[in-house]
Parts: C-alpha cells; sequence; structure tokens
C-alpha cells in the first residue's frame, strides 16, 4: 500500500474509529518523507483534514477547527478542493458567523460557477434569518450576479422553494425568479446591493463589486471606477487578482494600456493570485496591442513581461515561504499552482533572451519537476540548453522529454520541433549513429498519427531533408533512403528552403552532378511567401562554381591533367 492508498482508508473509516487516527497517520508519514517540501506539505493538508474530521466524530469541535488552519488549505490550481464542505458547517456549528459569511463570500467570489452548493444553501438560510444582519449574505448576491451564467448556478443551487416554511425574503424572491428568468440579473444585483448598504454603509466590498457593475452598465466614467477601486483595495487591504485585474483594466480604460502598464505592479495575497493576475493581463494587452503601432506594440510587450515577471516573483516568494514553514495564504498549499507558475516565470525569463536567466531558469524548471512534473517543463530544459549550443546536455534533455511524453503523454508534443537540434548535436559529438534512433521516432510518431507523407507541412518536409543533411557523411545509404522517400513531396513543393537542403545533402553525399543540379534550380526559382530562408546568394554562387570545377576535373582523362 501507498500513501494515497492509506488516505483513501482513512478518509472511507475516520468517522467510524476516530480514535484510530495513528492508523493511517503513521503508514503515511513514513511513506512521505523522502518526498520534497512541496509534495510534502500537501500531504501534511490532507492529514489535518483526517485529523480535524476525527476531533469532530469525538465531538471536539474547538480543536476540529483548530486544524483547518492547515485543512483548509486549497489542494486544486483552481483554488478548489478546499475542505469548505467540513469547514464552513462547523463554523455556523461554533456559533463562528462571521468568519463563516466571510468563507462562503469568498467561495461565490473566487469560484463563481463552480460555488459549492452548501454555500448557497447557507447564504439562502441566513438571508431568511431577519435577527442576522451580516453583509456577507447580500454581498454573496452581488458577487452572484457577476454574470449570467453565475447567477444561474447560484440560483440553481437554492433549495427548493416548495420546501420553504417560511415566505421568502424580497431578496430570496427575486433570486427564485431569476431562475426562470435571467433577464432579471440587474434587479437582483440592485436589490442585493441596497440590503448590503443598509447592513454595512460604504463596506469596501460593496464598492469594490458595485463600481466595477456601474461602469460596465454605463452607469459611471472610467476615471470614478479607478477612483472607487482604489478606495475599496486602501480601505479593505484588498489583494487578490480579481480586484487588481479590474483596476487594471479600468488604468487602461483611462490613460491606454501602455500608461497602465507603467503602474506598479499590484502587491498580491497568494501565489494563486499572482499566477491568475498574471494571465489575466496577458489576455487584455494582447487585444489592445491590436490598436498599437509596431514601435508602441514593443515597448508594451517589454512592459507586460516586466509587470508579469513581478507578479509571478510575489507569487513565488508566497508560495516557497508557505513550503519552508507550512504557514501562508490558503491558496500558497497547491504543488501543481507552484509548478505551472515555475514554468510560466522560465518561460519569461527565457523570452528576454538574456544569457544571464539561463541559470535561473534551469532552476525553475528544475522545482517545478520536482514539486509536480509536467512535460512543458521537460521541454523548457531543451530549450535553455539549445540557447546554451550545450549539445550533451540538449541530448540528454530531449531524451528525458521524448520518454516522458512517451509515458504520461504530452498534446502539445511536437518532435518535429527538436529533432534537428538533437540531430546536429549528435553530429558534433561525433554520435550520429544515435540520429538514426531519432529518425526512427519521427517515423513512427508521424505513423502513430496517421499522417501520409503527402499531408505533411513544408516545415516537417525541411525537418526530414535536413535529418537526411546529418546522416549524409556518416551514414550515406540511410540519407539517400530517407531522400528517397520524400522527394516526390519535395519535388511537388517546388521551394527554395527544401531546395537548399536538398543540394546540401547531395554535396555532402559526394553526388556533386544532383549537387549542381538542385543549386541551379534555386538560382531560378521564384521565392514563395512559404519560403522562410533568405539565400546567401553570393556563398551560393561559390558553392555552386566550386562543385561544378570539381566535377569537370572529375571526367577528365589521364592525359588531359595540364588543362
Amino acid at each position: 500500500m501507498d500513501a494515497t492508498d492509506w488516505l483513501w482508508l482513512g478518509n472511507a473509516l475516520i468517522t467510524l474509529i476516530p480514535l484510530r487516527l495513528a492508523m493511517f497517520e503513521q503508514p503515511i508519514s513514513r511513506l512521505i518523507a523522502h518526498l520534497p517540501a512541496p509534495q510534502q506539505r500537501e500531504w501534511e493538508v490532507h492529514m489535518a483534514r483526517l485529523a480535524a474530521r476525527s476531533k469532530y466524530a469525538q465531538g471536539e469541535l474547538d480543536q476540529a477547527l483548530r486544524l483547518c488552519a492547515t485543512a483548509s488549505l486549497s489542494l486544486d490550481s483552481d483554488a478548489s478542493n478546499n475542505f469548505i464542505e467540513c469547514h464552513l458547517p462547523w463554523l455556523v456549528e461554533s456559533g463562528q458567523i462571521d468568519a463563516a459569511g466571510y468563507r462562503a463570500f469568498i467561495d461565490v467570489y473566487d469560484q463563481r460557477t463552480e460555488v459549492w452548493p452548501g454555500t448557497v444553501r447557507l447564504v439562502h438560510d441566513r438571508l431568511q434569518d431577519p435577527d442576522d444582519q451580516r453583509v456577507w449574505w447580500p454581498l454573496c448576491v452581488m458577487r452572484a450576479c457577476d454574470n449570467p451564467e453565475t447567477l444561474q448556478a447560484f440560483s440553481a443551487a437554492l433549495p427548493s422553494v416548495e420546501h420553504c416554511t417560511v415566505e421568502p425574503s424580497t431578496l430570496l424572491a427575486l433570486l427564485y425568479r431569476a431562475a426562470r428568468e435571467p433577464d432579471l440579473l440587474s434587479d437582483v444585483f440592485a436589490h442585493a446591493r441596497a440590503e448590503a448598504q443598509r447592513r454595512a454603509p460604504d463596506h469596501h466590498w460593496i464598492k469594490r463589486l458595485a463600481c466595477v457593475h456601474d461602469y460596465a452598465a454605463g452607469v459611471i466614467e472610467a476615471s470614478t471606477q479607478v477612483r472607487l477601486l482604489q478606495e475599496a483595495v486602501r480601505d479593505g487591504s484588498l489583494q487578490d487578482n480579481r480586484t487588481a485585474f479590474s483596476l487594471f483594466s479600468a488604468h487602461v480604460q483611462v490613460e491606454g494600456v501602455i500608461a497602465a502598464l507603467r503602474q506598479p505592479t499590484p502587491v498580491l495575497a497568494s501565489g494563486w493570485h499572482a499566477y491568475n493576475y498574471a494571465l489575466t493581463i496577458d489576455r487584455l494587452v494582447e487585444e489592445k496591442a491590436e490598436t498599437l503601432t509596431s514601435t508602441e506594440r514593443q515597448e508594451a510587450s517589454d512592459l507586460l513581461a516586466s509587470a508579469q515577471i513581478n507578479a509571478y516573483e510575489q507569487g513565488r516568494t508566497r508560495m516557497e515561504q508557505y513550503f519552508a514553514c507550512g504557514t501562508g495564504h490558503p491558496y500558497d498549499a497547491c504543488a501543481h499552482l507552484y509548478s505551472m507558475l515555475c514554468n510560466n516565470l522560465a518561460i519569461l525569463y527565457r523570452c528576454t533572451r538574456n544569457p544571464a536567466t539561463h541559470d535561473l531558469c534551469l532552476d525553475l524548471h528544475r522545482r517545478g519537476i520536482q514539486a509536480s512534473p509536467f512535460a512543458e517543463h521537460y521541454q523548457g530544459v531543451l530549450n535553455v540548453y539549445r540557447a546554451q549550443d550545450d549539445y550533451l546536455a540538449l541530448i540528454d534533455a530531449a531524451e528525458q522529454l521524448w520518454h516522458y511524453a512517451q509515458d504520461y503523454g504530452y498534446s502539445r508534443h511536437d518532435l518535429d520541433d527538436y529533432i534537428c537540434d538533437v540531430a546536429y548535436a549528435l553530429l558534433m559529438l561525433n554520435r550520429s549513429g544515435e540520429i538514426l534512433i531519432w529518425v526512427e521516432r519521427l517515423l513512427k510518431c508521424q505513423q502513430e498519427q496517421g499522417i501520409s507523407d503527402q499531408q505533411l507541412s513544408v516545415s516537417q518536409l525541411h525537418t526530414r531533408v535536413a535529418l537526411a543533411r546529418f546522416l549524409a557523411q556518416t551514414y550515406p545509404d540511410n540519407a539517400y533512403g530517407l531522400w528517397l522517400r520524400y522527394a516526390p513531396c519535395v519535388e511537388a513543393a517546388n521551394m527554395i528552403t527544401l531546395m537548399l537542403e536538398v543540394a546540401k545533402m547531395f554535396e555532402y553525399l559526394g553526388r556533386n552532378a544532383e549537387a549542381i543540379e538542385y543549386y541551379l534550380r534555386i538560382q531560378v526559382t521564384p521565392p514563395t511567401e512559404a519560403d522562410w530562408v533568405d539565400p546567401d546568394w553570393p556563398a551560393i554562387e561559390n558553392t555552386l562554381a566550386s562543385l561544378q570545377r570539381a566535377e569537370k576535373a572529375s571526367h577528365k582523362r589521364w592525359w588531359q591533367v595540364w588543362k
């Protein structure tokens, strides 16, 4: 049995035998002792959940709630899997209604259409209680009006109106109607807002939700939205990604995308918030960049990269602090989220094309692989070694990527993308025999994908001819055999880019007549839009002249040596 088996048993049995917690904890602790810190911390969350359920089953509610400081940390990259199904009811049972209200609001705020149905049922019950005047419950409804889909999901989770023992409150009655009439979204928001204002005038969350809604409805200008959002951030110390993005988007509307990107990167509360903020501003900047000049687009791209790096570094720091000490934000415990963050940050550093960041990129990919491996990290390691021209390391990284993709899958795995780099590295290391292994893999991939030779793209054809060129000097028969297979497709394409590779291949094969033929054809073939090589025409003329002299000399008779 592995740790997962013991956890499964514990989850199934702990409420039946709550005094036997050690039966599950001890083998799990032993089996995870060798794991890296991010994975160990995830297991600590799992065991805290077991322990909390054990305490609750023994009637020790206060101790169960204390354990929720760890047990309620999120273990999914979307901030779900957060023990809310136990934690929220326990808070209510213990009389901590304000804490329960905040927890319910954050669930609606972050999960939106994926909100836990129990949260909606609790909102329903508290809105029906005239003695509970806390602001969190109408705030939950305000957030549910974020868009029609969120409101529909929220309304669908309400208890059936037929089972209500008392007449629904005005706001609840409107919610029930909204389940049947989606056009009531604005009315629901207005009623929820009025009720929230009555309970807690000028609450920072009311201001935050209302100003975004009012701007979208055309009630206020973008500049007013900026001011109100800034006030809400200040008053409530809001550091979530959605608020930060709303403020960034408002700045874009007022000042333009470049000025907005020059604003200081906001402080973000967790790795999850940092990760999502970096993603969402990327989409908005890409959309706005279509209206910019080429110079402005480059500036926006540079500013965006800087802002994203800043955000990702914030998230990385917060998550690594949690992994080091075991305490932190509820969204800092997911090892896979940390791995994704490391991958995105490494890509940004690599795109700066600064050799000084290569070691940092490798470190980030290795941290990601250690925390929660996925194929993009192995691809990233390969890309770094490719940029460094580190042939030995590149070959090893390519092997790791290939085998990981074979064992675990990788939807974006494209052997054509890196096989020529591997082949060139093998050639430089005098290991050209191994190129044949990679050619076999490539042909097998093509066969498994059901791609005929005629369906190959120009880029894929180029890869195969280039491989033939790499093999030409040491494995001429294999090189020529590979060429013969794809020759009809290359001839049909009639492109300079492909013919250059063919000419070089014949040159390396020592078949000067064929090489000359292709160099002559290149000189008279008009370039197409699909050609990506800009030929070095003087070099081609020199090579052609050299080959013609060699070919002429090879046809001399012994007595013509003086010619």
